[in-house]
């Protein structure tokens, strides 16, 4: 199973949007010093919750700050995009990286989020489904000067919820993005390998945090993922407040937090359900700079398994 590190640019309290998006690429070079297999970049608009409103720029610094490392893309949110140009930014990105990308898409699930934008909520499934069946023409057809360095194109993940799109997708021979609890990604993955077997892809993202110290760590721990819910809430229009059942449940069902062979065991339950590569959510909420590159350096225990 690889690994790799998900970067989603969040900004908790004071931290300014430079700050956000330095610590991220900062993370970035040292996930590839410490061996990850990929950084994952995600697609968010208007709120603290994350800054990155353009995955291809972010992607582009940290393709020039690193040389192996691949770059994938957790997910541009198809709809808010023109096909012609997400097509050319990514293959733009593949081109400066030595093709290093791996092309993750998804239709979103922030009705705020679309309101700001200004694209119809209610469509969504339809937008997608338009603007991908044109953006993989345009790449296959290998014309008008959209050329990748990889041919014909990156490889290509979709976030997929339900059986029938993940069916979908696996049909297409393009790789799928997961979250969610492990009953879900075991679900979600067998129905995957049913159609493709041992072929294809299936990422899972799920937070990850190895420490030494149950005692230092539990506060910081409990105040992220308290910012957290309470932003992910407001990205579907949920303003109720977070208790503390909702902090454990999210913990519980999200994370595996503790310390280095506890977290390894917890993993090889994700690896045994034919998971290609766990995408390690290690910065959220308010976690500092010591507790993070900590874990990270850590994680490269999961590489062996």
């Amino acid at each position: 199973m690889k690994i790799g590190l998900f970067l989603i640019m969040q900004q908790p309290g004071s931290v300014s949007i430079q700050t956000a998006i330095h610590s991220a690429i900062r993370d970035a070079e040292e996930a590839e010093d410490l061996g990850f297999n990929t950084v994952w970049i995600a697609e968010h608009h208007g709120t603290d919750y994350s800054i990155c409103t353009s995955p291809s720029v972010i992607a582009a610094a940290i393709a020039a700050k690193t040389s192996i490392i691949g770059i994938g893309y957790g997910v541009n949110v198809v709809p808010f995009h023109q096909p012609r140009r997400l097509v050319e930014d990514i293959a733009l990105v593949d081109q400066l990286s030595g093709g290093r990308v791996v092309a993750g898409f998804g239709s979103g699930y922030s009705k705020l989020e679309y309101d700001i934008v200004g694209v119809d909520y209610e469509l969504r499934g339809q937008a997608t489904f338009e603007t991908l069946t044109t953006a993989f023409d345009l790449w296959s057809d290998g014309k008008n000067g959209i050329k990748c360095f990889q041919k014909p194109h990156p490889p290509i993940v979709v976030a997929c919820r339900s059986e029938d799109a993940i069916r979908s997708v696996a049909q297409s021979g393009h790789g799928i993005l997961l979250l969610g609890g492990l009953d879900r990604i075991e679900r979600s993955a067998k129905v995957y390998r049913e159609v493709m077997g041992n072929e294809g892809y299936v990422g899972v993202l799920r937070h990850v945090l190895m420490h030494n110290d149950d005692a230092r760590i539990a506060s910081p721990v409990y105040e992220a993922t308290s910012w957290l819910i309470t932003r992910m809430r407001a990205l579907t229009g949920d303003d109720s407040s977070v208790n503390d059942d909702d902090v454990r449940g999210y913990l519980n069902e999200r994370c595996s937090i503790g310390k280095p062979n506890q977290v390894a065991a917890d993993l090889r339950q994700i690896a045994d359900f034919g998971v290609s590569e766990l995408i390690c959510w290690s910065r959220w909420g308010g976690l500092s700079d010591d507790i993070v590159l900590n874990s990270m350096k850590l994680q490269t225990k999961l590489l062996d398994m």
